[in-house]
């Protein structure tokens, strides 16, 4: 989950958005895959993300201009696809979600668009599993309480971010959420050396000694 308060940067928001739900066509273990965002701007962001987001070139990975490339597999495509089908029968909304297959230049990879949904339900598989593919879903919340109980809300938990500008803000949500590494006004901030943390199924497989102990890192930028 990334949680996105009205008082952010909106347009630095925007950009490590585009890093962190996009990058490597989505296939990242710690990938954005849910934004929750505070009612007050959702309409003004996600706008705003969506304008971003269709810029973004898809094609040939090698390629300088590329940002989106393939997905690793056609099974994965398919597995892709199941879940904007999914959200078409549904009638949320869909942002993007065209298919590459057949047309020039896309006819030697397995190509799909960015892809973001409004008004997936917290408990839709769109918003449970794992796609692990160019896929965000979009919703607003109305207060910091609620947010945490929906960004809660799956069995995962590797990693989260959070957008503010009020620390007292930050370090409430952050310790609210259940998310083993959690990024403050940034994503993937590799200078802090804390170590990888996981919660909840993420952390299948700790080491016998963290069995009784859950440790958070919160990196903090302001």
């Amino acid at each position: 989950p990334c949680v996105i308060f009205g008082d952010c940067d909106q347009t630095a928001a925007i950009s490590s958005a585009m890093r962190s739900c996009f990058l490597n066509s989505g296939q990242v273990c710690l990938a954005t895959s849910r934004l929750f965002i505070e009612k007050k701007i959702f309409n003004e962001f996600s706008e705003k993300f969506f304008a971003k987001m269709k810029r973004l070139n898809v094609g040939d990975p090698a390629g300088r201009a590329t940002f989106i490339g393939p997905l690793i597999s056609e099974a994965h495509r398919k597995k892709f696809n199941s879940y904007v089908d999914l959200a078409r029968s549904s009638a949320y909304q869909i942002h993007s979600g065209q298919e590459f297959i057949g047309t020039d230049g896309f006819s030697k990879g397995f190509f799909v668009s960015p892809t973001a949904i409004i008004g997936a339900p917290i408990e839709s598989s769109i918003m449970q599993d794992e796609v692990f593919g160019p896929l965000v879903t979009l919703t607003p919340f109305e207060n910091l309480d609620e947010v945490i109980l929906m960004a809660n809300n799956t069995q995962y938990g590797l990693a989260a971010s959070i957008w503010t500008s009020q620390m007292t803000q930050a370090q409430k949500v952050a310790a609210g959420l259940k998310a083993g590494t959690i990024w403050v006004n940034s994503w993937m901030n590799t200078r802090v050396k804390g170590g990888l943390k996981a919660f909840k199924n993420s952390g299948y497989g700790a080491m016998n000694s963290d069995f009784y102990t859950q440790t958070k890192s919160i990196n903090l930028q302001f």
